[in-house]
């Protein structure tokens, strides 16, 4: 038996919000807590708040907390829903490759470092912020993007139009 799965994982250390392209905050809650006027945020069902996998995150938080986080919405959902095809579990690195033709970098030495630690460094700095614009950012071209739906329809008008 492992011995890592049988020690709880700890609270949620930290957390990234992103409003638009110039501002994104990493909050170190592991050590502040979740104060009041965030706690107003998260629990606002009229403040979106996306990211991929966020509903377990969402959950944890929730959980770790004490807190109710409304107004959650799933990138891989949304993805699915304008892509088509078989639904697919998507992560922000394989959205982003998708959808960006860009490549997010998630280096396991950052990603599975110590957040708990009391400062965090210029690197997992970076990269909470990088993921938070990333989800923000993807969220914006997900919802411009036409639903699987209507392109369907729009190709099956063009199919039965007569040529000329």
């Amino acid at each position: 038996m492992d011995y890592l799965s049988c020690v709880p994982p700890g609270k949620a250390a930290v957390m990234q919000i992103c409003c638009d392209t110039n501002h994104c905050l990493v909050l170190h809650l592991i050590h502040s807590g979740i104060p009041q006027n965030l706690q107003l945020l998260l629990e606002d069902p009229t403040v979106l708040k996306v990211g991929a996998g966020i509903g377990g995150d969402a959950t944890k938080v929730s959980r770790d907390y004490d807190i109710s986080i409304k107004g959650v919405e799933d990138l891989s959902f949304h993805a699915n829903q304008k892509l088509g095809g078989d639904p697919h579990k998507w992560g922000l690195a394989s959205l982003t490759e998708k959808l960006l033709s860009k490549q997010l970098k998630k280096p396991s030495k950052i990603r599975m470092g110590n957040w708990e630690t009391p400062f965090l460094s210029k690197e997992q700095l970076e990269y909470a912020a990088t993921d938070a614009f990333a989800s923000w950012f993807l969220y914006q071209t997900i919802k411009d993007l036409p639903d699987v739906q209507d392109v369907t329809d729009k190709g099956s008008e063009a199919d039965v139009m007569p040529q000329q």
